[in-house]
């Protein structure tokens, strides 16, 4: 039986034997129909800038409080950039390409 949420909510604030025996089905495991494929971002970087990132200063920035675990992935994800601090003492950093020679201008 499928109920408008407005009846669920009005059987859930008087108890009753209903109420009691509402649930709501798991889904089903699902596979990706598509091949696995290289992404221009990798899927750890590209949630780690939505949650903790700038996108808005005129290059990519982003916070953290471990830097330690979060910039070694990211150099792993991203080997064609470095990331250094904002300023000395800082949890914010940016991302800078490196140019031809692995130095960042």
């Amino acid at each position: 039986m499928v109920l408008p949420l407005c009846e669920i909510a009005a059987l859930h604030s008087h108890p009753s034997q209903v109420a009691d025996r509402l649930a709501v089905p798991l889904a089903e495991p699902f596979a990706l129909e598509n091949p696995e494929q290289d992404l221009p971002i990798p899927p750890y970087t590209m949630g780690f800038l939505l949650g903790d990132g700038s996108f808005r200063t005129g290059y990519l920035s982003f916070t953290t409080v471990d830097p330690e675990h979060v910039l070694a992935r990211l150099a792993e994800d991203l080997p064609d950039y470095e990331v250094s601090p904002t300023g000395e003492g800082s949890i914010c950093y940016r991302f800078r390409m490196k140019d031809s020679r692995g130095i960042c201008p």
